[in-house]
């Protein structure tokens, strides 16, 4: 997605449009009602039991944003990690979600779902003792999950996902990645930064934690002070406006993730085969 001003990085790319539409393009308002529901796509990383037709076109390991399963990152030749996307950290927020039985096959995969902080719904995904909840007449027993979720962009110029708002949602195996990410986040330049100004790495990584406790997770690295580690002047307006109006959506409850449904759940270490 070329570019030329930070400007740029909030409108739809253009430049395969007829020069008839281009013209109405520049400042299109036909959508503005839809920003009313703001639903993002997450990342979803391939497991050993991701849907065979996906695993055996993309390989496990490799990332992709769901729903369109567009490849974002692909493991490397070693089999041990993908290669690295730089992206920003626009916002920040939790997400709390009452997943279904497996074996409920008539029902919804998320029966509840909230981004408040304050319900009884986070209460129980806090609470170990309630992780797993018996919900129905048949005795199905759900599973109360916290996710760690940041809202990000792709900002290497030359990938082709450049500019594309999704979310990595953390929980799970790999909540102490996400706990770790804020961790970072919040203390870069000794807690200074704002973070829709902080540049990362992102990549898969493979873990390997003992028997029933292997999966693809994601790992976060800063990107060194030398190499751009910051978003460039051009565009800080950009991800601040972006920024205000997520917090703006999730204030409003107006935020929501395309999560999509878990492909499986170890119970051994609470892992989950997508997050």
């Amino acid at each position: 997605m070329a570019r030329e001003t930070g400007a740029n990085l909030a409108k739809v790319e253009t430049s395969n449009l007829p020069d008839y539409v281009k013209t109405y393009a520049e400042n299109d308002t036909s959508k503005d009602s839809m920003k009313e529901h703001v639903k993002l796509p997450f990342l979803r990383v391939l497991q050993g039991l991701s849907p065979a037709e996906l695993v055996s076109t993309y390989g496990v390991g490799t990332a992709l944003f769901s729903p369109g399963d567009t490849e974002v990152v692909r493991v490397q030749s070693s089999g041990k990690e993908s290669d690295s996307v730089k992206i920003v950290p626009v916002f920040y927020f939790t997400e709390f979600i009452f997943w279904a039985d497996r074996d409920d096959l008539d029902g919804p995969p998320i029966i509840n779902r909230s981004i408040d902080p304050k319900s009884e719904l986070a209460a129980r995904c806090k609470n170990r003792d309630t992780w797993e909840q018996e919900y129905g007449e048949k005795g199905f027993k759900g599973r109360n999950d916290e996710r760690l979720c940041f809202a990000c962009m792709i900002y290497d110029k030359d990938h082709p996902m450049y500019g594309i708002l999704f979310v990595i949602a953390f929980s799970g195996g790999e909540y102490k990645s996400g706990s770790s990410f804020i961790q970072m986040a919040s203390m870069r330049d000794g807690g200074a930064c704002p973070l829709f100004a902080q540049v990362y790495h992102m990549k898969t990584v493979y873990r390997d934690k003992g028997p029933q406790k292997k999966w693809w997770g994601i790992d976060i690295s800063p990107v060194p002070k030398d190499d751009n580690a910051y978003v460039e002047k051009e565009d800080i307006d950009f991800f601040s406006t972006k920024h205000k109006e997520l917090h703006e959506a999730w204030t409003e409850k107006r935020l929501e993730v395309d999560q999509g449904k878990p492909e499986t759940v170890s119970k051994k270490d609470g892992s989950t085969e997508e997050f």
